[in-house]
Formats: structure tokens, sequence, C-alpha cells
């Protein structure tokens, strides 16, 4: 904004000094005066443009750039590329307007170190070179941090590994994989430093078949393995890809049904089913087209739930129909869920009369009715001798008054109403 301003303050001076010469010579030079205004505007602004914002100057945060060994001498590999404390990267110093300086990242920038002229063994202090191809926001390169390397380069060794296909997953139900095909010989060339090439046991070509439906064929990126099959890093293979064909036949059809749980016996008196689940809920059967189609769910072994009172978890075996079989593991959990029934009790009950003047005395004790809410097989148990029932008559003289009843419910039942909540208490002498 302050650019702008400064532009049109710019504008303003310039033209005050072209309406400053005399009415004559504008009459006659109008058009070279409208012309040279625009000009002069347009360079005002080229002017206060170029300036630009604030600039920063520092390293950033956030690029973390690998290294790249370039011009790598024929029959040497790099075994060791190491900066200061022992990291393989660097970060770069610039000079940025500051708008840019937080759009910057590691992607844009390129970390280098070059070995043309270098022999074998270990090499210390090599200098870091970083090139950019951002343009924007003024930016120049002013370096790497830390912007020295150590290389080691070793001869070049070659071996002929065998390669192999490794299967990821597995194809969908139904389905048979046949052996896996590569399309060339089984020997790879390993090439790079002896210790490396060395632990290479075997280049393997790493295929996913994770839902397959039909025969596989595409082209795969080999890695190298150690003896526990880890990756081996640091060597180049030749060929680097090979193309793989992976048979995948159908061996029967196959349907998802959904698990239906059988269940025999019936909870406890005051009990009942809240809820079934079952783990898993579908599963896939194979069969002959036939009696698939005749399929909508799969059945388990009966769980008996017979006088249960608490849930209950049992693992079964699916029946699977005749002619058909369950792919995978064939059996389920299933858990039914099952709860106490709620309802309601109503009980009468004489209040205790607590807080009795000394003197006085309680005429006729009244009767309340309590009604509770709760599990059925609880409130089964409950009579008027478990209800805590008073009136409280602290402070009351001789006569008649009318006094609040207050209940406590036995634990796991709550109060739903007491009536009459209040009743009428006579005080004599």
């Amino acid at each position: 904004m302050k650019y702008v301003k400064e532009a049109l303050r710019g504008l303003g001076e310039l033209w005050m000094s072209v309406m400053r010469p005399t009415g004559r010579s504008l009459k006659e030079n109008t058009g070279l005066a409208a012309v040279s205004v625009v000009l002069a505007f347009g360079v005002w602004l080229l002017v206060v443009d170029t300036q630009g914002g604030d600039m920063r100057r520092g390293t950033l945060p956030n690029s973390f750039v690998p290294v790249i060994p370039e011009n790598v001498p024929r029959g040497l590999s790099v075994v060791g590329l190491k900066t200061e404390g022992n990291i393989g990267w660097v970060q770069v110093q610039v000079n940025v307007d500051e708008d840019v300086w937080n759009e910057l990242k590691s992607d844009d920038f390129k970390a280098t170190v070059d070995l043309s002229s270098f022999p074998e063994g270990e090499h210390d202090g090599l200098p870091v070179l970083v090139t950019t191809s951002v343009s924007r926001g003024r930016l120049e390169v002013l370096g790497a941090v830390p912007s020295l390397i150590k290389v080691t380069l070793a001869q070049t060794v070659t071996n002929a590994v065998p390669a192999q296909v490794e299967l990821h997953g597995s194809a969908l139900p139904g389905l048979e994989v046949g052996e896996p095909q590569l399309a060339l010989d089984t020997l790879v060339t390993v090439s790079g430093p002896k210790e490396r090439v060395d632990a290479v046991e075997k280049v393997v070509a790493p295929v996913d078949i994770t839902d397959a439906a039909d025969t596989i064929t595409k082209r795969v990126k080999f890695e190298a393995r150690d003896e526990q099959g880890l990756l081996v890093t640091g060597v180049d293979l030749d060929p680097p890809t090979v193309s793989v064909s992976i048979p995948i036949v159908r061996r029967q059809l196959a349907k998802v049904l959904t698990v239906s749980p059988t269940l025999k016996g019936t909870p406890a008196e005051g009990y009942s089913i809240t809820g079934i689940s079952v783990t898993p809920a579908v599963v896939s059967v194979a069969g002959n087209r036939e009696v698939l189609e005749t399929l909508s769910v799969v059945n388990t072994e009966a769980v008996d739930v017979g006088d249960a009172k608490e849930n209950v978890t049992k693992k079964v075996r699916l029946e699977a129909p005749s002619g058909t079989s369950v792919v995978g593991a064939p059996d389920v959990t299933v858990i039914v869920r099952i709860e106490a029934l709620r309802g309601q009790v109503s009980l009468g009950v004489t209040p205790a009369a607590v807080g009795i003047s000394e003197g006085l005395r309680l005429g006729a004790a009244p009767l309340v009715t309590v009604t509770l809410e709760g599990p059925l097989p609880l409130l089964k148990t409950i009579g008027p001798k478990d209800l805590d029932a008073k009136m409280d008559l602290s402070g009351l003289t001789e006569g008649a008054h009318t006094v609040k009843i207050s209940v406590e419910p036995p634990t796991g039942t709550s109060l739903l109403s007491v009536n009459p909540s209040s009743v009428q208490a006579l005080l004599t002498r």
C-alpha cells in the first residue's frame, strides 16, 4: 500500500510540473503532454515496484535437502556420504523477500557434491553446491549448512544374484494364484561397493495381489535383499525392472453372506435379550453356482442363553450348507447382550417421625404410597422395611402441621413418586 501511495504522490508532482508551462505552450503541445504523463507514470510504478519489500536472510528452518553425488568416477561407488553430525543432508541459507520465506520448501532446492576428480578412499571437506529453480521473491542462494561433506569412494564390484517374485496379500476368495513367471533369466547383476554387494542374498520383484480378480501382468522394480530379507541400499541392479506375470484362476465361485447367529434357550426370569453382534458380520462362502444362488445367510452353531443373567460371549463354528465351504476362518464370535427387564413397584409405608420435641407425641401415624422404578429382579426383593421414609418434625410445636415426606430409594432403584407427598401431623402433650 505504501508503494501505491508513493506512486500517486509522484504522479501528482509530475502532473503539476506539466501544468506549470504557459497556457500557450500547453495548448500547442496537448498530445505530447498527455503521452509524457502516461510514460512518466509507468516509469514511476516500475521504479517503485523494483524497490520490493523487506528481505530476509538466514537458514530456512524446513530446508532438509539430501546431498546427491555427481560425476562419480567409473569403477568407483559411494559408500559414505556424511556431513557434520553423520547425516547426508544439508539446510539452505538464502536471501529472499519476507513474504516468500515461508513458502520455500526442500523440493525447491538441489544439493550436490562433484566427485569427478577423486580417487578411491575417504575425502573430507568437499564443498556442497546448492541450486534452485525458484525465481520468485528475488531468491538468492547463499550456501549450504553445513557447507562441507565427507565422501568415501570404494571400488565397484559385481555379482550375479538369483531373482524371484515376492507376493504380498491374497487374491479374492474363491480364486487360486498360479506360479509367478519372470520375463528374463533368473540372474540379476548387482554392482556397487564390495561390502554391500556381498550382503545381497537375493533379488526380489515384489507384487501386491491383494483383492486381485484376474491374471496380473506388470513391470516391477527389483529390490536387493540380505539373508534376513531386509532391503540393501547403495547397489545398482541390472536390469532394474522386470515384467512379471502371475496367473490367477477361479477355483470356485464365491459369495459374501451375512452371518446369522443361532440361539437356544431363554434368559432367566426378569431378563431379556437386548442385542446380538457377530464378528465378522459377513463371510465368503465358496461352492457351486446353483447352491450359492439359493443362499443369503450362513448360520452358526447354537449359542445357549438359557437362564442367563448377563452377556453371553461365545466363539462358534459356521454351518456352511452342503456343497459349500467357508473361505478363511471357519468360526465367528457371537455376543448376546442380556439385561434385566425394568418395571415399577408401589409399596405402602409409614414414615418414621424424626426430630419431635421433648414432651410432644405424634397422633395417628400416616400411611403413604411409595412408587419405585428399577430392574424387575431387584424390585421383587424390596419390601416396605427396605424403604427409608421419614417426616421431619424438628422445631414443631403442639398442634396440627403439614409435613413433607422424604424417601431414600434402595440402591439400584429410582424414586418415581410419594403419595401423598405431604401429610398432616398432629402433635399433642
